[in-house]
């Protein structure tokens, strides 16, 4: 099996700690999202390992997109293997679909991108990408520095409905909020929370249109916050083509000690529904 030795022509990816040592090029594949930019992409087929060399303590974002091909339909799934430093092995497990927001050279069409974190312990390491599953045989990888902040989703205790927001390469969950259905959320300190809402706007909506979220901790009213909301120009639901959701509105919740019953309460607004993810904040290690 031969070694696929990753490299960036310009020069050595360096973050706080942590560098990626260039060895031999990779080819430069123009990929066009809004304008055309270039980037180093390293082909991991059955036949052709991807190894590269990192210097932690860091932490390695590994970018992974699928080239698209006439028969692929929907959702397709594909499996890699990382090996750091020949010893330990871990298994990337991702599903994506085709991407309407990026083209390559004559209009080639790509699946979205996933990324995976690699926790890149101190000192110079080495890590071996194999092939272990794809339909088109073929994994396009790059590389980038990733934030030590990690968010990930806290489900709300009750739902109605799920709203799934589609675009710029992102797939996420939100979930559906109205005046009549609130969401509650329940949290362990210290925690830090980002809120994320959208308005939700159907054929009756125009212009621009306010709204405000109560935050309830455990029954008390603990934040007010006000927001004017425009439709996406991005981003579209894949479950609901009804509706448009707006640009994004953000606030987050900070509590030090204590258990926490969250309730989100919609008021104010002209819209029937608004959409809601909550994301908290793990700190790397």
């Amino acid at each position: 099996m031969k070694t696929l030795i990753v490299i960036i022509l310009m020069n050595t990816l360096i973050s706080v700690g942590g560098k990626i040592k260039i060895n031999t090029p990779t080819r430069m594949e123009p990929i066009r999202y809004m304008k055309e930019t270039f980037t180093e992409i390293a082909s991991l087929t059955k036949e052709n390992t991807v190894e590269i060399e990192v210097t932690g303590p860091t932490w390695l974002k590994v970018n992974t997109r699928l080239p698209w091909h006439k028969d692929m339909e929907g959702e397709e799934s594909y499996t890699i293997i990382v090996q750091e430093d020949s010893v330990k092995e871990t298994i990337f497990k991702k599903k994506t679909y085709l991407s309407k927001e990026i083209f390559g050279r004559n209009n080639r069409r790509y699946g979205e991108s996933r990324y995976s974190l690699i926790n890149v312990p101190e000192g110079k390491h080495t890590y071996i990408f194999f092939f272990w599953s794809a339909k088109p045989e073929t994994i396009l990888l790059d590389f980038s520095f990733a934030s030590p902040s990690l968010w990930t989703e806290i489900i709300p205790s009750s739902y109605s409905s799920t709203l799934t927001l589609i675009g710029a390469e992102e797939r996420q969950t939100y979930y559906t909020i109205s005046q009549d259905s609130p969401l509650e959320i329940k949290v362990t300190s210290p925690i830090n929370i980002k809120v994320l809402t959208r308005l939700n706007f159907d054929k009756t909506l125009k212009g621009r249109k306010g709204y405000t979220i109560i935050v309830k901790d455990n029954d008390e009213v603990f934040k007010v916050v006000s927001f004017v909301a425009e439709k996406s120009d991005v981003y579209d639901y894949d479950n609901r083509k009804d509706l448009i959701p707006s640009k994004e509105n953000r606030f987050f919740l900070w509590f030090a000690r204590g258990n926490h019953t969250l309730t989100f309460h919609l008021e104010g607004t002209e819209a029937k529904t608004g959409a809601i993810c909550f994301l908290k904040e793990t700190k790397s290690k």
